[in-house]
């Protein structure tokens, strides 16, 4: 999935073919396991089509056909590498060019579209900011995507202190664009409980759909130590002959924005648990990500907690 970088003659089609080998589906975990969070969290939406930058091998394609079949019409890929297109057609023809494409309305370019007129239920970037030359690119890019979004747009990143940069840059560049102070650390009442009342007509334009169960500035900023935040998903690799092949896991990060006023709730967003889960005993501690803005440690234990409900994002 490389995107006008001065790595774009690595791809050649040998390179290609290697790349789809190994990354094809830890990549595709990824993305299954972030369009699965958006169907959970609504069931309603249902993308007719689909914008993919930095398509590469066309791995969204097949997860998001995945997760809403026969819903999809369209597909706009994106891919500097014409050997990448390549490899991502003949997989949908699995195997063959005489056969017919898997999905319906397939398109391939190799450079993005100026033009916003036509926009897309769905605008996905994976794994393909940090393919782009610099940061003036990868907003110009950003800027450009959001213009495309009708709906929903996701960007995910490798789960490495970059590649969480690379996310943090995009949420706050489009949130800040869109209505969003993200430059003051947080906003709340005096009782730290609620979220502060922002007037209708001052009301953002996006709102966050997961991971962030806030639109404030991330708290790892404020923590000390490397700023990191990511998730983990397991993967069983291809099988090539190997006597054995065992399960491994893929850390990424990821954010997806929402075009619109986030619907008006009776509660504040569920926590995120964003650091493994610590037992000991009887006792359990996460740490959380909370509505206002903050992290929380919080310890579960058999005798408080025994036999209440509780709901929290992992």
């Amino acid at each position: 999935m490389k995107l006008g970088s001065s790595k774009d003659n690595d791809y050649t089609e040998y390179n290609s073919v290697l790349y789809l080998a190994t990354r094809l589906v830890p990549n595709y975990a990824a993305t299954l396991s972030i369009f699965d969070g958006i169907k959970k969290d609504d069931p309603t939406f249902k993308p007719q089509t689909l914008f993919d930058f930095g398509s590469g091998v066309g791995t969204t394609m097949w997860a998001a056909n995945q997760v809403w079949p026969n819903s999809l019409s369209e597909h706009f890929n994106v891919d500097a590498s014409e050997h990448m297109n390549d490899t991502s057609r003949l997989l949908l023809q699995i195997g063959r060019e005489r056969n017919p494409l898997l999905y319906n309305g397939v398109f391939y370019r190799q450079f993005l579209p100026v033009s916003s007129v036509v926009k897309y239920d769905l605008v996905v970037s994976a794994f393909s900011l940090l393919e782009l030359p610099n940061s003036a690119a990868r907003v110009h890019v950003i800027e450009n995507l959001w213009h495309k979004t009708q709906d929903m747009l996701v960007f995910i990143e490798h789960g490495n202190i970059s590649g969480f940069a690379a996310i943090l840059e995009a949420r706050n560049f489009i949130l800040q664009k869109t209505g969003h102070d993200v430059t003051t650390t947080f906003h709340v009442k005096p009782i730290d409980t609620e979220v502060e009342d922002r007037k209708p007509e001052n009301a953002p334009t996006s709102h966050i759909i997961a991971p962030c169960p806030h639109h404030y500035p991330c708290p790892r900023l404020f923590t000390g130590g490397s700023v990191l935040c990511n998730f983990q998903v397991p993967y069983m690799p291809l099988n090539y002959g190997q006597e054995k092949i065992e399960i491994m896991k893929e850390r990424f990060s990821y954010i997806v924005l929402r075009k619109g006023q986030e619907p008006v709730k009776e509660k504040p967003n569920w926590p995120r648990v964003v650091e493994p889960i610590r037992k000991n005993g009887g006792h359990v501690a996460c740490k959380m990500c909370c509505a206002d803005g903050k992290l929380h440690p919080v310890t579960f234990t058999k005798s408080k907690h025994k036999g209440e409900k509780t709901h929290i994002e992992i």
